[in-house]
């Protein structure tokens, strides 16, 4: 009697723990989903709103530049794909190293692949550093290229806002729905917020450097 009311007391209790398993995948997969759905609009509003801005703007720039400076920015451009390019390589010869190895734990890198990692860090910096230069030469101009577009950053910012709330309140809304669709008790989520609701994407041409280097040829 003793045994069989302890097998049914482990029978309740594994299929408790199996059925708070599949409640917690199935909110990680939506909040999953949500996150990539969000990213994906963010995306898209960049790439129709600011950047063609941005890009504008840009070109403005050119006009005051030296033909020895746009060269040395054509030279900076160029080295700054080609780094790209080397660390998009570095990734993936650690996400298969990662497959490879234990679940959990961080790939060891060879010496070569530390040293390659480095002189990549490195490249960066001197890049950034000569960008500098050349935007500390025309302080002004720049300055007054940012004022022309302040009234489009301040929609930005605040659609940019609004889409982050959307995104955060529609996570909510389904994780809520999930755990009371599985009768489980409502659990406050907690999200992660950017300042201001803002993203990198948009802040990030504020940098000086990161403007002088904005390459006119591509579309995004």
């Amino acid at each position: 009697m003793k045994n069989q009311k302890l097998r049914r007391k482990m029978s309740l209790l594994i299929v408790g723990i199996l059925a708070s398993l599949f409640i917690i995948t199935g909110t990680l997969t939506a909040n999953a989903k949500n996150n990539k759905d969000g990213k994906a609009e963010r995306k898209a509003y960049y790439k129709e709103n600011i950047y063609p801005v941005i890009q504008q703007q840009r070109k403005k720039l050119d006009d005051f530049l030296s033909p020895e400076e746009k060269a040395q920015v054509k030279n900076l451009q160029q080295r700054l794909a080609t780094l790209k390019e080397g660390k998009k390589e570095h990734r993936k010869r650690l996400k298969a190293l990662k497959s490879e190895g234990n679940k959990g734990e961080r790939p060891e890198l060879t010496e070569d692949q530390k040293a390659q990692h480095k002189a990549q860090m490195k490249e960066k910096r001197r890049i950034m550093m000569e960008a500098y230069k050349i935007a500390d030469n025309h302080e002004e101009q720049i300055d007054a290229l940012y004022q022309e577009i302040q009234p489009q950053k301040e929609q930005w910012k605040n659609d940019l806002q609004a889409m982050h709330k959307e995104n955060r309140e529609n996570r909510e809304h389904k994780r809520e729905k999930s755990e009371m669709q599985n009768d489980h008790k409502k659990r406050k989520g907690k999200f992660r917020k950017k300042k201001n609701g803002q993203r990198r994407g948009m802040n990030s041409w504020s940098n000086p450097a990161r403007f002088i280097l904005l390459d006119l040829q591509q579309d995004s």
